[in-house]
């Protein structure tokens, strides 16, 4: 099996100092091309090692391609060191040396320019109205109706949120579904949640819903039904990405995060935290019954 171990370095703004961060251990050569390189060719933000990186601030990507994960990999460097010398090797150090890993960074910006180029022309979304689109199965209807409920309680309505199970809230009598599908991803600066679930996976729309979102680069979050696993999450959007489970311990906290980043984004009213505690345990409450 192939390892892909990634190296960043970039300028924290803040402190106006180069920094450098690591990930490791990847074993999809597409999720490292769609979480790293891409990012870096477009210049957009990305999350590396738990820290985010602004648009523009990245100097240099380095992508390494081994046969062993980052932690044997190590192993094996320190067995060649001498008794003699003091020095071992740690997980960043030992990517730098061609005896252990190998370098392919050039091969992954080629294929992502190739990839990039033959993508269809995206409008600028700034001035653009930001919209939540909910994208789930319908076989998941009772979970998506409870998270509209939420939404609803923060502030999001028919202008703001778009949802094909929710009254109100879905494709107007009369209008074509793939249209009208299209229509929301151009004419609005999309924030999309994706519902994973058995029946998410195993419907095509629902895969071209989170397709089309991947290349248009929308803002996106994850929220995975009661008893699936974060392992099942595949395709470009997957188990590497920070999830809302709502059977977990952290899915209130998540939760929060997911209440904070869209009352930003929205500018929405701020609830009282009670109130707000109140309808998030009522949601997990109800998704977890």
């Amino acid at each position: 099996m192939d390892y892909y171990h990634i190296r960043v370095d970039y300028l924290d703004r803040e402190l106006n100092a180069n920094q450098t961060r690591f990930e490791y251990d990847f074993t999809d050569s597409e999720v490292v091309k769609s979480k790293f390189v891409i990012p870096f060719l477009n210049e957009t933000s990305m999350l590396v090692g738990g820290t985010k990186i602004g648009k523009g601030s990245v100097r240099q990507i380095q992508v390494y391609k081994t046969q062993l994960p980052i932690d044997r990999l190590t192993d094996v460097a320190n067995s060649h060191v001498s008794r003699n010398v003091i020095f071992v090797y740690h997980r960043d150090d030992v990517l730098n040396d061609k005896k252990y890993a190998t370098e392919v960074t050039r091969q992954f910006l080629d294929e992502c320019h190739q990839y990039l180029a033959v993508q269809p022309v995206v409008d600028d979304p700034v001035g653009k109205q930001p919209k939540v689109f909910i994208s789930h199965s319908s076989q998941d209807k009772d979970f998506v109706n409870a998270l509209v409920s939420l939404l609803e309680f923060l502030g999001l309505d028919e202008k703001t949120l778009f949802c094909s199970s929710a009254d109100g809230l879905g494709i107007p009598v009369g209008e074509d579904i793939f249209e009208y599908l299209k229509k929301q991803y151009h004419e609005h600066d999309l924030f999309v949640i994706f519902i994973h679930s058995e029946n998410y996976y195993r419907s095509a729309v629902s895969l071209n819903e989170m397709g089309a979102a991947w290349v248009l680069k929308c803002g996106h979050c994850s929220l995975l039904v009661k008893d699936f696993p974060i392992g099942a999450m595949a395709g470009v959007v997957n188990g590497k990405e920070i999830a809302i489970k709502v059977d977990a311990g952290d899915a209130t906290a998540r939760l929060n995060e997911l209440r904070d980043q869209l009352t930003a984004m929205f500018k929405l009213p701020v609830r009282t935290q009670n109130s707000w505690e109140r309808h998030r345990n009522s949601f997990l409450a109800e998704v977890n019954r």
